[in-house]
């Protein structure tokens, strides 16, 4: 996964607009191998604890492609998935930060309604 963050508001409750792009490869059972392009815009409101501790809240939309197996000739059609959810996290450090964070994310795949909660942990070293 590749992400940009602009912090477009710097005081005491900063807010960022980030924009990422994931892709993920994967064989199923029955040798059907996934490709899925992620694409997703987030919102980032993160306030300060205490020091270098911060709490972030990041709502999020996911539009999802799984691409249609080409090279084992798989009939299978192609998936566009939106979702969207919530995540919260903490921001450890200054300029290189660790971030632990859970999420959740609501969707619905041809009729099939899921929530996913996923956690996490990133790395982040800003740039000024």
């Amino acid at each position: 996964m590749i992400a940009l963050k602009y912090l477009f508001f710097d005081n005491s409750i900063h807010s960022a607009v980030k924009f990422g792009f994931g892709y993920m490869k994967g064989t199923r059972q029955g040798l059907v191998t996934d490709y899925v392009y992620d694409f997703y815009p987030a919102i980032i409101f993160s306030g300060n604890i205490k020091g270098s501790w911060q709490i972030y809240l990041a709502p999020r939309c996911i539009y999802s492609i799984h691409t249609r197996d080409r090279q084992e000739h798989s009939n299978r059609r192609a998936v566009h998935i939106f979702q969207y959810g919530l995540g919260i996290g903490l921001a450890i450090g200054k300029q290189f930060l660790l971030l632990p964070e859970s999420n959740w994310l609501i969707g619905n795949n041809s009729g099939t309604k899921y929530i996913v909660n996923q956690f996490g942990l990133g790395v982040e070293l800003k740039i000024k």
